[in-house]
């Protein structure tokens, strides 16, 4: 069987075309199923930066469940540089809200 890489599908959909350098950071872990450090650190300046994208990149389940894998699942070694971005983003992805406004994005971070 012939296994299909409908990466740039899923991120077309999902809107992240308008976003460039999120697209280009997201596109080869989703197609290789791996989280590259100069990936997220690219990830990590977009999401901490005064105007990033929108969270809906970052809740791409593939995603998560690689990050989800990276930071908690038994024996896996992050580097502990890239640890804190990792969390970042994963807690990033879990606490913010956007509701969309005309033009723009109204954004919300929700603390529990």
């Amino acid at each position: 069987m012939i296994a299909l890489n409908v990466t740039p599908i899923q991120l077309a959909l999902n809107g992240a075309m308008a976003h460039p350098r999120a697209a280009q950071a997201l596109a080869p872990m989703l197609a290789r199923n791996a989280l590259n450090p100069a990936d997220m650190t690219v990830l990590f300046k977009l999401y901490s930066s005064p105007d990033p994208p929108p969270v809906d990149l970052l809740r791409i389940p593939q995603l998560l469940e690689l990050l989800i894998d990276a930071l908690f699942k038994p024996g896996s070694k992050v580097n502990q540089e890239h640890k804190n971005k990792y969390f970042y983003l994963l807690g990033y992805s879990a606490s913010v809200y956007e509701t969309p406004k005309k033009g723009n994005r109204s954004r919300q971070t929700v603390f529990i």
